[in-house]
């Protein structure tokens, strides 16, 4: 199940990328408080989301073009920097009381440009780091480090607020990134910039989509993870009205529903590890939409907070299960020269969405009430477990798993 933490620097990066992904989850539950507070807006929590993304969308296709030609763990230092001094601006503004929901859009939309060159680069290190037998339990690993992250932030976060203040969320979150910062300055492997081909950004880019056009596999994962990044994901942007208006509780209850969340992600995680060297994990695609689908329309409707968790953990597995799995299959048959490009489509297509998808989140919410928002997000993602099945070839990505 740890194959790829034999590897020192895998090692060293995955500790710091642990560490930087706690802070982000601590400062992600005060963010989404800290925008319903000031506004009282289900549009403005989708408007947070729909700024910050805006770039990422515009620009992922660049920073992936860019992944393939530069020293990646140069430029990971550099982003990762860059991440540091954004939260640390919103922590003093929080401490001052001078924030408003005009510096949070402002600092989100920033964020998003070095979102756009930091994501294709993070998303394609554990290739660069471990051998090609040992990367899909890498990128399983990377995974349950994400969600484990879940778990504590939140719960730090919650810790945070209710005996100290907010604004120590942010500088945490400031303070982590210089795990990762530190774990990139020691890795041994080289990363060096590829010579320059002579070829513009665009072309490269061209190459890229036409090779993804061409593999028609990656082509069809694509397609599948746009629908759950558009209609699935963004229920995590609804929690706060979840905790606040349907539950009436606050930014504990808040923090304890994305707690839920991030157990039953790590759960997913280190099942998808353990079984990282299994044939039909293609399959995993349809069950995990299944449940996922159902686990949606439960959560939409439960009016109790401990209802509300047991479910979020049943989603939180199903939806880590299907986007991570998405994420290995796509990994398994993508060829090297091309990984940078291909996962910033990738990035593109699991967070390049979100502007629209966080968009229709709060103009659905604000129109219908988000229970009823996320009951019909269940029906499309439980739709989408026959859509698979019936109109594309899942079952032949079984030798990706090798």
């Amino acid at each position: 199940m740890f194959s790829a933490f034999r590897n020192r620097d895998y090692l060293l990066y995955w500790l710091g990328a642990a560490v930087s992904f706690t802070g982000s989850w601590v400062q992600s539950v005060c963010h989404g408080w800290l925008v319903y507070d000031i506004t009282d807006s289900e549009l403005w929590l989708g408007l947070v989301g729909f700024f910050g993304a805006l770039p990422t969308s515009g620009l992922t296709l660049f920073g992936g073009a860019i992944a393939d030609r530069v020293n990646k763990r140069h430029a990971l230092i550099f982003t990762q920097s860059m991440f540091a001094v954004f939260a640390a601006i919103l922590g003093v503004l929080v401490q001052t009381g001078t924030v408003t929901k005009y510096h949070i859009i402002v600092i989100a939309f920033l964020q998003g440009f070095i979102t756009a060159v930091d994501a294709p680069m993070r998303h394609s290190m554990p290739a660069v780091l471990v051998k090609k037998d040992n990367l899909m339990n890498a990128i399983a690993l990377n995974s349950a480090a994400f969600n484990s992250a879940r778990i504590i932030g939140p719960a730090v976060a919650g810790l945070l607020v209710a005996n100290f203040s907010m604004a120590l969320c942010f500088y945490l979150n400031a303070a982590s990134y210089l795990a990762v910062i530190i774990a990139l300055l020691l890795i041994k492997t080289r990363t060096p910039a590829k010579p320059k081909s002579g070829a513009s950004v665009f072309i490269d880019i061209a190459d890229g989509l036409r090779y993804i056009k061409q593999e028609k596999r990656i082509l069809n994962l694509m397609l599948v993870l746009a629908v759950s990044s558009l209609f699935v994901m963004p229920y995590v942007t609804l929690i706060p009205v979840f905790a606040k208006d349907i539950l009436k509780m606050g930014i504990e209850a808040n923090a304890k529903l994305l707690t839920s969340i991030g157990i039953g992600a790590v759960v997913g995680s280190l099942l998808l590890a353990g079984l990282s060297h299994l044939p039909s994990r293609a399959r995993i695609l349809i069950v995990s939409s299944a449940i996922g689908g159902v686990m949606l329309i439960a959560f939409a409707n439960s009016e109790h907070l401990l209802l509300s968790q047991i479910i979020l953990i049943g989603l939180g597995f199903s939806v880590v299960s299907f986007n991570q799995t998405t994420n290995t299959l796509i990994q398994g048959v993508t060829d090297d020269a091309y990984r940078g490009r291909v996962m910033s489509v990738y990035v593109f297509t699991f967070m390049g969405l979100s502007p629209l998808a966080n968009l229709q989140a709060g103009v659905l919410a604000h129109t219908l009430g988000a229970p009823l928002t996320v009951t019909l997000w269940g029906f499309i993602f439980l739709s989408l477990s026959v859509f698979i099945l019936l109109k594309l070839p899942v079952f032949n990505y079984e030798k990706c798993n090798h």
